[in-house]
């Protein structure tokens, strides 16, 4: 009998050894996790702080940059020093969302300045997101460029395909200018199609020279 109360005093003892372990590393475990949790919403911070810091940054570099570039269109004895701001907030802002932008600006400069060569060289580098309003206005000149100084085929082709696709902030410039490639080549059809396809559009800035044109096309 007093054995059969010792053993079940052992196995007592034991089952509250065991629970004060149990609790014991579930408390730990428990605390290893509010850490993790805690130092993560502390790092997601103090990332929401920097990019905010650095997109800060980047506008107010990108909105000097454009201040020099209007200046410089009115002399044009400053493009090389704006051609320098752009390069410079290129280099120090690359991971910002704006980075792209200072790219395009820059190719922009070097056609100022009758560099067309730089010029395409740089707008082979930019990546603008195909949903941004600037990505058509590029892709367009990147077509133009590749047609008058590189590959005429290749230009050519993404001319065509910028002006079929119906999401393209800028259809109308492509069309307009594919209408003249083709007027340019003595394709009268292939220009009406561009042109007749331009004047249907809304709102469109190069609707009335299209429509100017196609008066003068037999």
């Amino acid at each position: 009998m007093k054995m059969r109360n010792f053993m079940t005093m052992v196995s007592d003892f034991s089952k509250q050894q065991f629970s004060h372990v149990k609790i014991e590393r579930y408390r730990k475990e428990l605390s290893i996790a509010l850490t993790v949790i805690f130092f993560v919403g502390i790092g997601g911070l103090v990332y929401r702080w920097y990019v905010e810091k650095r997109e800060v940054a980047a506008s107010y570099a990108f909105a000097q940059c454009m201040k020099s570039f209007e200046h410089a269109k009115s002399d044009v004895s400053k493009w090389p020093g704006v051609l320098e701001q752009f390069e410079a907030g290129y280099k120090e802002h690359k991971s910002s969302t704006l980075a792209p932008y200072f790219l395009a600006y820059e190719a922009e400069v070097y056609l100022n300045m009758g560099n067309r060569e730089q010029a395409l060289q740089t707008l082979r580098s930019v990546t603008i997101a195909k949903s941004s309003l600037l990505y058509g206005g590029y892709a367009v000149k990147t077509a133009l460029l590749e047609i008058d100084i590189a590959d005429a085929a290749v230009g050519l082709q993404s001319l065509q395909d910028l002006a079929k696709d119906t999401h393209n902030s800028a259809r109308d410039m492509a069309l307009y200018y594919l209408g003249l490639y083709h007027w340019s080549q003595n394709d009268v059809a292939q220009a009406k199609i561009a042109w007749q396809d331009l004047v249907q559009l809304d709102n469109s800035p190069y609707a009335a020279a299209a429509q100017d044109r196609l008066q003068y096309l037999v």
